[in-house]
C-alpha cells in the first residue's frame, strides 16, 4: 500500500526512512488501538541469530516492555533488518532480497519500513504494535485461498488450523506444527484494503499530490498483492505445493463472538446470533455491518 502511494506521488522515488516512518505512524494511529494492535511476526530462529550476534540481554527484544539501551539500539536495528538471519517473516525477507520480483522498485522501502516499525515500537506508539516470535519450523503442505461466504458477500470468517490429534504426545500435547497449510483470507483482506485505500488516497490528495483516485489505488494494490506478491511468496515458501480455493456456503456461526459478548456482561446480543454477528462486525471493522442474507 505504501509503495503504491509513494509511486503515485509527486516524489515517487523517495523511500527514505523519515517518509516511510511518517506514513507508517499515520497508518497505525488511524487503524489500530491498544486492543487491536498492528501485528508483525518474527520467529525463534531470528531471535537466536540476534542473541548470537549480541547477547542474552536482548533475548526479549519482542516484548512490550523492552526498550534497547543507547549502546544496543543501532546494532539491534541493523540485525532486525538483516535478511540473512534477523528477519523472521519469510514474506518480508523475500520482499527485501527479491524486491524486483515483488514489483518493488527499491529495497529501501522494505528495509526502512522494518526499521521504522521497531523505532515506533520502542519510542512512540509501542502500545499500538505487537511483535510475536513464532516457534518451530515452517512445514506448509498446501496453499489455501478462502473466498467469501455464498449469500454473505460482505463477510468472511477467519480459518484457523487445529492440532493434529494423532501427533499428540504426553510431553507436548497436540502438535500444531505438522501438516501446516498456508492460508490466504482473500475476501477478508479485500475488506481491509477498502479502508486502507480510502486512507492513502485522502492523505495523498491533501498532502502529496497523489494522482490515483480510490479505484485506481485499489486496482493497483490488488494486482500487486494478489497477482505478483502472493504468488511469489507461495512459490518461495511452499514450492510445488498444491493450491486450493475454498468458497464457504451456509449460515455462518462464530462461537467466539458469544464468548466475546459474554465477557462484556452479555445482553440481548448474547442470545441472538444475528445481533451477535453485527456486534462483532462493529468491534472488528469499526463500522456498521452491511447486513447479509446469512444473518
Amino acid at each position: 500500500n505504501a509503495f503504491v502511494y509513494i509511486n503515485a506521488s509527486s516524489t515517487p522515488t523517495d523511500f527514505s526512512l523519515p517518509r516511510v516512518k511518517y506514513l507508517l505512524r499515520r497508518f497505525i494511529r488511524a487503524f489500530r488501538t491498544n486492543t487491536t494492535r498492528f501485528y508483525y511476526h518474527t520467529d525463534e530462529h531470528a531471535t537466536e541469530y540476534i542473541v548470537k550476534n549480541m547477547s542474552e540481554e536482548v533475548a526479549n527484544y519482542c516484548n512490550d516492555s523492552f526498550v534497547p539501551t543507547s549502546d544496543q539500539r543501532e546494532q539491534l536495528l541493523r540485525l532486525v533488518t538483516d535478511p540473512n538471519g534477523g528477519i523472521g517473516c519469510g514474506h518480508v525477507k523475500y520482499m527485501m532480497t527479491k524486491w524486483s520480483d515483488y514489483g518493488i522498485t527499491s529495497p529501501d522501502l522494505v528495509k526502512n519500513a522494518i526499521r521504522a516499525l521497531w523505532e515506533l515500537k520502542w519510542d512512540e506508539i509501542g502500545y499500538l504494535i505487537h511483535v510475536e516470535p513464532l516457534g518451530h519450523n515452517h512445514s506448509e503442505a498446501a496453499v489455501l485461498s478462502v473466498t467469501n461466504i455464498v449469500g454473505c458477500e460482505e463477510f468472511a470468517p477467519l480459518i484457523t488450523q487445529r492440532a493434529d490429534e494423532y501427533d499428540a504426545n504426553e510431553e507436548t500435547g497436540p502438535n500444531f506444527y505438522t501438516k501446516q497449510i498456508f492460508i490466504n483470507h482473500d475476501f477478508s483482506v479485500k475488506l481491509v484494503r477498502n479502508k486502507v485505500a480510502t486512507f492513502f488516497t485522502n492523505l495523498g490528495i491533501k498532502e502529496d499530490q497523489v494522482t490515483l483516485d480510490w479505484k485506481g489505488f485499489r486496482d493497483l494494490v490488488d494486482h500487486l498483492a494478489d497477482d505478483v506478491q502472493l504468488m511469489k511468496s507461495a512459490s518461495l515458501l511452499a514450492p510445488g505445493r498444491p493450491l486450493f480455493t475454498a468458497t464457504l456456503t451456509g449460515k455462518p456461526y462464530i462461537p467466539d463472538t458469544r464468548r466475546w459478548l459474554a465477557s462484556r456482561r452479555g445482553g440481548l446480543e448474547e442470545q441472538n446470533p444475528a445481533l451477535a454477528m453485527h456486534a462483532a462486525w462493529r468491534q472488528w471493522f469499526g463500522g456498521e455491518c452491511p447486513g447479509c442474507r446469512a444473518c
